[in-house]
């Protein structure tokens, strides 16, 4: 898959996902409460091999979250401790995400 392509993949999920539905003539749209706390999604990734494997980092909230299913189940994830302390990325604005095109079990987040 292109980068364009997986780019736009990747935005029209988030807006699938994430954007607020309209309710329509049938009645109102009925919500699922994934039991996830998380802020605006600001970043997605796609592993490039395996597209039912994504992750989505939030602009504070739980912060980094992975979906092993295409979307359908989502979990929050800790990070390696490296510091003290420091093993969670909750409450943190998560910016930017990228999966290593060399080991897909290899995920940087740019966060602060």
């Amino acid at each position: 898959m292109s980068d364009y392509k997986r780019t736009a993949f990747a935005l029209i999920l988030g807006l699938m996902l994430f954007v607020p539905r309209v309710g329509s003539a049938y009645g109102p749209e009925v919500w699922t409460n994934l039991g996830l706390y998380g802020g605006n999604v600001q970043t997605l990734a796609i592993d490039p091999t395996d597209a039912r494997r994504l992750f989505a980092g939030v602009w504070f909230g739980e912060g980094l979250f992975r979906s092993v299913d295409g979307a359908a189940t989502w979990q929050a994830l800790k990070m390696e401790q490296v510091v003290q302390g420091e093993d969670t990325f909750e409450n943190q604005a998560l910016l930017a995400l990228s999966i290593s095109p060399t080991n897909p079990d290899v995920v940087w987040a740019a966060h602060n």
